[in-house]
């Protein structure tokens, strides 16, 4: 009797490590190359397919035509910083989409494994896993 319980406390053991290795936490579904499909200013959407975001362990590679600008992220609650310390202003093809300075802090709408969704005010940015 006490084989039998041992054994179905070291499987549901065995479960629960199974199940907690396979939940990812914010890092894991922000990490990879992220391609900005659309920005959205009020009620005028444009739609991009030449920049990308980089994101790993809090490095941020941000890729535009005329210009690929390094910098670092952060998560604060439901919110990303994003910062550009090497730069005094923001390239000029990022205004763009939606940049105004070297240090934005926009709202996390939605991230899954494929859809980010980034908001500030009336500006939304619709990105999709890369």
């Amino acid at each position: 009797m006490k084989l039998n319980n041992l054994i179905k406390i070291t499987f549901v053991c065995l479960f629960l490590l199974f199940l907690s290795g396979c939940s990812k936490g914010f890092d894991d579904r922000l990490r990879g190359k992220w391609q900005l499909r659309e920005y959205i200013q009020g009620s005028e959407p444009k739609d991009f397919n030449q920049v990308f975001y980089n994101f790993s362990r809090q490095v941020l590679w941000i890729q535009a035509p005329g210009a690929s600008v390094y910098g670092q992220f952060f998560q604060e609650g439901d919110s990303l910083i994003l910062e550009l310390p090497d730069h005094e202003q923001v390239p000029e093809a990022f205004t763009q989409f939606g940049w105004e300075s070297t240090l934005e802090r926009v709202a996390i709408r939605k991230l899954s494994r494929s859809k980010l969704e980034l908001s500030r005010g009336d500006k939304y940015w619709i990105l999709r896993k890369f």
